[in-house]
């Protein structure tokens, strides 16, 4: 299951990035398309496929092609959704390297510099946590305090501790937070 799905994202970048390729200044989408995405889909064995191709904010292509699950007759469609899981932290890292290139946010700026409202457990954490700090796992949020369907943990670390089976423990790196550890103490 996740080899496939694994495929299935991979089909997915290479898909758009072999047919953002061929578009360049063009506004539709090359004519053998469909054939394309029908091969691609057989050589890498997936029922289903996503595609959706945008230049210069204009949507050039929004199509599905297959089925969502395999023995199953629902067909893709251009607004089907797909569980994308650790390829949204590079989507993510992607756009705030852009807008830091933009020069639009830094990455040692206070996250509150952007976000006034946002909160964490600790006014110093609020008040010093950065944009980097996200993105290296130095906020001191635990597995799914961030969103998604965990049910978050930042109650239990307003008591001082990482949740029920973590133990706090100073960061290696210079840091503003604490952050948890699944290790065993060092004896």
């Amino acid at each position: 299951m996740i080899r496939r799905f694994r495929t299935t994202i991979l089909l997915g970048v290479m898909l758009s990035t072999a047919v953002a390729a061929q578009i360049g200044a063009l506004r539709s989408p090359p004519s053998d398309i469909d054939a394309w995405v029908a091969k691609a889909m057989r050589t890498f064995d997936v029922p289903g496929v996503a595609l959706a191709i945008v230049k210069d904010n204009d949507v050039v292509i929004a199509k599905g092609y297959g089925v969502r699950r395999l023995g199953e007759s629902t067909a893709v469609d251009r607004n089907t959704l797909f569980g994308i899981a650790s390829n949204t932290k590079m989507f993510t890292a992607t756009a705030l390297g852009l807008l830091v290139e933009e020069k639009k946010i830094e990455w040692d700026a206070p996250v509150i510099q952007y976000l006034p409202a946002f909160a964490m457990w600790d006014p110093y954490v609020t008040r010093e946590l950065t944009v980097r700090d996200l993105l290296v796992h130095r906020s001191g949020l635990g597995l799914g305090a961030g969103g998604g369907r965990r049910r978050p943990t930042i109650g239990r670390r307003s008591r001082g501790g990482c949740g029920s089976s973590r133990r706090p423990r100073a960061s290696a790196a210079p840091t503003r937070t604490t952050t948890c550890s699944t290790s065993s103490p060092a004896s």
